[in-house]
């Protein structure tokens, strides 16, 4: 024998639940895969649009990185050394801390565009009819 559910029954009546018709299913339904098939596309533009600003980032740092042993080898004196040391990760400090701050602007820039495509699917636009 089967255990009981909470409610008593054996198995969830189904049967006793009101359903919607074809129609009226459709009209609760519609809305909302509107919303995401939209939220779903903004988020995936979002994310190629920052993942491109990303690397090209990564590809000016990797320049960047390839060019510091060459500048390193043409050194003369320490001083030069500590120079060329210097520069270096003075540019890149002040290239990644510009990189986070244009990501950052980007996300701001994103969330709003993001979130008007949940809110302009949101408002109620049928009244929901159950079928008897």
């Amino acid at each position: 024998m089967q255990k009981p559910l909470p409610n008593g029954f054996t198995e969830w009546p189904f049967s006793m639940m009101p359903s919607l018709s074809g129609n009226a299913f459709t009209a609760v339904t519609q809305p909302a895969f509107a919303a995401i098939a939209e939220l779903n596309g903004r988020v995936c533009e979002n994310v190629a649009q920052l993942g491109s600003e990303y690397l090209g980032f990564v590809s000016r740092r990797l320049q960047e990185d390839l060019a510091f042993p060459q500048s390193l080898a043409s050194c003369t004196s320490p001083l030069d050394v500590q120079k060329v040391y210097m520069d270096y990760w003075n540019k890149a400090l002040v290239q990644y801390q510009e990189e986070l701050q244009r990501l950052a602007q980007l996300s701001e820039i994103f969330a709003p565009k993001t979130l008007s495509a949940m809110g302009k699917h949101s408002k109620p636009t049928h009244k929901m009819q159950l079928a008897a």
